[in-house]
């Protein structure tokens, strides 16, 4: 009854999503009863019948498509609701260079699970209240449009390449981390999306706010430090490691000492618990009990934090029969 409810209230068109549909500027479509809603090419993509409500996370599914789809372009909102669903999407967003904005005075809110989850992931960029929401999205439209001619084909900046190590030295400077060897192409687009947020308009400029105000290092050095991830996150390199890797090591290792693994950059933990998943199974079909011993590591101390506690809200990769065990 979704349509029927926010229909008088808009002044917009309001439909239920159809799987092929165009988008349309200026429309609100809801998604149909018991289905996924995606994004793919500037259409809806509607399938039926959703997962498991268990294991149906909607808002996540659309978000991750739509950052797939529009990189920096993406907008991901998340208002009041119930639960924690969207929270994985938006690291999505983040990633590929996008926006995210959640619902400020949420506590008043009777409905306040949805926009305290996504702000808790540190993952928000701004917390705002609904009726600011349409003038900063306006603001980021228009700076994306003023900078599009400064762009090559694949939305790099013309002026990036030769100022990325006056930002990289900039970083070592103000955080004693240094990313001179940082992928090239992230670290272009992690820096793109601090300037779209504080709506820098070139490279020289960014790096002078750099030095001007330290803070901005830290932020950047934040920015850096997002990562998505899931359990059992690539299934086929998994697999090989369960059918191959692991059963070699098994083999080899007599001498009565533990197994020991290493999983540096390790994010939240789920890669670190998926391997110690695998590596239980392996035994249990070969009989033995041997020990283990597996350290994880990463730069970033709040996920190390996350994931020594190894409390998840949602096990995103993980099959029902290992969810059951």
């Amino acid at each position: 009854m979704l349509v029927e409810l926010l229909a008088p209230h808009i002044a917009m068109l309001v439909s239920e999503a159809q799987d092929g549909l165009t988008m349309a500027e200026n429309q609100v479509y809801i998604i149909p009863p018991n289905a996924t809603l995606t994004f793919d090419d500037g259409r809806l993509r509607v399938s039926k019948p959703a997962p498991p409500r268990a294991h149906r996370r909607p808002i996540d599914s659309f978000f991750v498509s739509l950052a797939e789809n529009h990189n920096e372009c993406a907008v991901g909102i998340v208002l009041s609701g119930v639960g924690s669903d969207g929270s994985l999407g938006l690291g999505t967003i983040k990633e590929r260079g996008g926006v995210t904005m959640a619902q400020a005075e949420f506590d008043s809110s009777p409905m306040s699970g949805m926009p305290h989850s996504a702000v808790a992931t540190g993952l928000i960029d701004f917390v705002l209240p609904v009726e600011a929401m349409p003038a900063k999205l306006i603001e980021l439209q228009h700076h994306l449009a003023d900078i599009v001619e400064h762009k090559d084909s694949d939305g790099t900046r013309l002026d990036a390449n030769q100022h990325l190590s006056a930002v990289t030295s900039a970083l070592r400077k103000h955080t004693d981390h240094d990313f001179s060897g940082y992928k090239e192409k992230t670290l272009i687009r992690r820096v793109q999306r601090r300037m779209q947020l504080l709506q820098v308009q070139s490279f020289p400029a960014y790096v002078e706010l750099i030095e001007q105000q330290p803070q901005e290092s830290e932020a950047l050095f934040r920015e850096l430090l997002i990562g998505g991830t899931e359990f059992f996150r690539d299934p086929e390199a998994f697999e090989t490691l369960k059918t191959t890797v692991i059963p070699s090591i098994l083999a080899t290792k007599r001498d009565g000492g533990p197994i020991r693994i290493w999983v540096p950059g390790c994010a939240t933990g789920e890669e670190v618990y998926s391997i110690a998943i695998l590596l239980r199974e392996v035994m249990i079909e070969r009989g033995e009990d041997q020990g283990a011993i597996i350290f994880g590591t990463d730069l970033d101390p709040t996920a190390v934090g996350f994931a020594r506690a190894g409390r998840y809200r949602k096990l995103d990769g993980m099959s029902p029969e290992r969810i059951s065990r």
